[in-house]
């Protein structure tokens, strides 16, 4: 990282900058405040992510694409390696791109602080700029002063005590399109234990490279379950987790494969993603392809033994350098003051993480507005670009990304044998269930030492641990938890309930699955209003009770094989009834944790058809619920008449199993009582930061308020349908 004090001094450069400024007097302070709070400057960093199955390819890939030497016996990364090659600089910025010279190596900037240093350099020039028209020859040094007016001097009159500044105006030759870009890249482990880490790196702002191995793909063998299941799944964490990055797919260990069998397998690789991701339109749009070979994945070889082996390296780097110049293009500029605000934290940590009352200090100190709000979508953005880690609600903010992730990664990956603790490790290693003691042990590298409770707070807050229920273990790690037996499954009181819905969430999840449940229980355990009560959790399988009167609930994987949707079953205890509110209540936070967790997905709470299923047991004894009719939650519990869409029939309402049809009249009853009441109107005035859609820009707005009724209106219908669905009578196949 370059040094940000001069030769001999001791004195952090923040403070040496305001000290210099104050003996120039209080003009040339304010006119550095000033120039730093109005300026803007263009991001030029992206974030690069390597995911795929174990084995794939992964790092490799990322080491051809840096000119690095093949090594035939590289270790499987484990967790998220973000510093073995944290920082590229692609070697062709727009100037160097437009002269065809894509095909030379990224060149590796050394330390953790390049992409603070990008930004602190172009700081540096906007600033220079800004204060152009500042002269401290004319400045007294006394507030008097600062009524003078000030005309333009050039650069040669221009005192300024810091270093970057005075090499800006060395600089003003260059343009602004000649400024490197950055890439922070991310290396992702395969193994399927790391899947409930994604939700913590992917993010809407970077390049995601899915890496197959296109060995496994040979004519005389279909590739195996376990490959087609990894592939499925990060198609969907992508499609989740990331709806407005682009996407680019390599096929990897094409060295392996005889020459006359390579189309053949070009084949049938680019047939099965044609038909994945065309249930994915979303997905496909943001995919960048291979328009040469007319593929839709990258074949390369990364042995680069041969000319036509290092043309395929060539051709992907080439491909990628286009990408992240065009998503640079698209980020658009944000103030400088995030820019300084970013550097100035990465330039004086003292730790793996800060604070977020030290954070908002240092940032209300460099001109961001805290008060305002302006903190939280600073701090936001550069987690989408994979700089630092902060979600909202964080008890602090991670100047260290790796630092978590692997500290995440020993719980994870604990070994088998461990000196005097053995018997925690299986324990862990066979029901994913967690003790302090055995945390101690596998936390106790020096970097973690001293922040046990703060890495706690951090993964219960990213549910990569989330407590356990009461009387059992401390935490329950999701990604080790088994799944219920097949004979547990189809207890009587599964398949007898008072009430049953199907959550659906169109297919989107259908690899995500597995990873829901114990993230949802993490989220509503920090609601405090759910009086939510757990007893068994499984990976595929909770029960739990909720409300007062407490109802029981049971939460499930449907069907167990493959699963495609959440299965809810609701029964009174204690003798009593089945009521709608608990249930009502259940729904209401399941959608704000999925609005919490993930704002771009929504589910629909369905019923069978009671015309097209002799009875609910025949619907959830089948295979699959896809194609089946389903009638959507909202439209049961509304106003208008129930449609069969299958028999082309209206439903009659004494047709409801007897819970839905009670529910559906006591909605109906409250809704009428609503009408009758006068609209009231509420007006507020929030201001908020955004990002303005004329020129990328991010300002203040504020926003008003709408009609309350409306309001309850709006909320009462996201509380049972799919807002994506609206006036649907039949289950709609969206991103499957």
């Amino acid at each position: 990282m370059r040094e940000q004090q001069q030769p001999g001094s001791d004195e952090p450069w923040a403070e040496r900058i305001l000290a210099d400024l104050r003996a120039q007097g209080p003009r040339a302070l304010k006119a550095f405040q000033t120039a730093l709070a109005e300026g803007d400057q263009p991001l030029r960093s992206v974030k690069l992510c390597f995911v795929g199955h174990a084995r794939a390819g992964k790092t490799s890939t990322l080491l051809a694409l840096a000119g690095r030497a093949f090594d035939p016996e590289q270790p499987s990364t484990h967790g998220v390696d973000t510093f073995t090659l944290a920082n590229e600089l692609l070697s062709s910025g727009p100037a160097v791109a437009a002269s065809g010279e894509a095909a030379d190596p990224w060149r590796v900037l050394e330390g953790a602080g390049s992409v603070a240093e990008l930004l602190e350099d172009t700081v540096a020039r906007t600033v220079a700029e800004k204060m152009k028209a500042f002269s401290p020859e004319a400045d007294s040094g006394t507030a008097d002063s600062a009524c003078h007016t000030c005309k333009p001097q050039g650069a040669a009159v221009l005192k300024m005590p810091v270093d970057l500044i005075a090499q800006a105006f060395s600089t003003d030759g260059e343009t602004e399109a000649a400024t490197p870009v950055v890439m922070q890249t991310w290396d992702f482990a395969g193994q399927e234990m790391y899947y409930n880490m994604a939700h913590v790196f992917l993010t809407a702002l970077g390049l995601y490279v899915l890496v197959l191995d296109l060995s496994a793909w040979a004519p005389d063998a279909p590739p195996s379950r376990e490959l087609l299941d990894s592939l499925d799944f990060w198609l969907a964490a992508l499609l989740v987790h990331a709806p407005d990055a682009r996407l680019v797919i390599v096929g990897s260990h094409i060295d392996t494969i005889p020459e006359p069998l390579r189309r053949e397998v070009y084949t049938r690789v680019d047939g099965h993603l044609a038909r994945r991701l065309g249930a994915m339109p979303s997905l496909h749009a943001r995919l960048h392809a291979n328009e040469v070979a007319q593929l839709l994945f990258f074949p390369v070889d990364n042995t680069r033994s041969t000319p036509e082996g290092r043309l395929t390296v060539e051709c992907l780097r080439k491909a990628l350098n286009e990408l992240a110049l065009s998503s640079v293009a698209s980020l658009g500029r944000i103030p400088t003051r995030w820019a300084h605000f970013f550097n100035v934290l990465a330039a004086n940590r003292s730790g793996p993480y800060i604070a977020l009352e030290e954070c908002a200090r240092i940032a209300e100190s460099l001109c961001l507005n805290v008060e305002m709000g302006e903190l939280e979508p600073c701090l936001a953005l550069f987690h989408r670009l994979g700089q630092l880690l902060y979600f909202k609600g964080s008890p602090a903010v991670v100047l260290d990304p790796q630092w978590l992730l692997d500290a995440m990664a020993q719980v994870v990956a604990c070994p088998k044998v461990l000196q005097q603790h053995s018997h925690l490790a299986m324990v862990l290693r066979q029901r994913g269930e967690l003790s302090s003691e055995l945390l101690g042990v596998l936390w106790h590298d020096l970097r973690f030492r001293g922040h046990t409770e703060t890495l706690q707070a951090f993964l219960e807050q990213f549910d990569l641990l989330v407590p356990g229920a009461e009387g059992q273990a401390e935490w329950l790690v999701p990604s080790l938890l088994p799944r219920r037996s097949k004979e547990a499954s189809y207890s009587k009181e599964d398949r007898n309930p008072e009430a049953t819905l199907l959550l659906d969430f169109h297919g989107a999840l259908q690899r995500l699955l597995p990873t829901l449940l114990l993230r949802l229980i993490g989220q509503l355990r920090r609601q405090a209003d759910s009086k939510l009560r757990v007893f068994t959790v499984f990976q595929d399988f909770i029960a739990l009770s909720v409300g007062s009167p407490p109802i029981m609930v049971t939460l499930d994987m449907f069907p167990t094989a493959f699963p495609e949707v959440v299965r809810v079953c609701a029964s009174g205890t204690a003798g009593r009834k089945l009521e709608p509110a608990p249930l009502k209540e259940l729904l209401c936070a399941l959608r704000q944790a999925m609005a919490a967790w993930l704002p771009n997905v929504s589910f629909s709470a369905c019923i069978p058809c009671p015309s097209c299923c002799a009875s609910a047991t025949e619907e959830f004894s089948a295979s699959s619920v896809r194609g089946r009719h389903l009638l959507d939650l909202g439209e049961v519990l509304g106003e208008e008449l129930l449609f069969c869409s299958e028999a082309q029939v209206l439903l009659d309402e004494g047709q409801l199993p007897n819970f839905f049809r009670a529910w559906r009249q006591s909605e109906q009853q409250e809704q009428q009582q609503q009408q009758q009441q006068p609209p009231t109107t509420t007006s507020s005035n929030n201001n908020n930061l955004h990002r303005a859609s004329s020129d990328g820009s991010w300002t203040m707005s504020s926003e008003g308020g709408g009609q309350q009724q409306q309001q309850q209106q709006q909320q009462q219908y996201f509380l049972y349908a799919n807002p994506l669905a609206m006036g649907s009578h039949r289950l709609r196949q969206l991103d499957v």
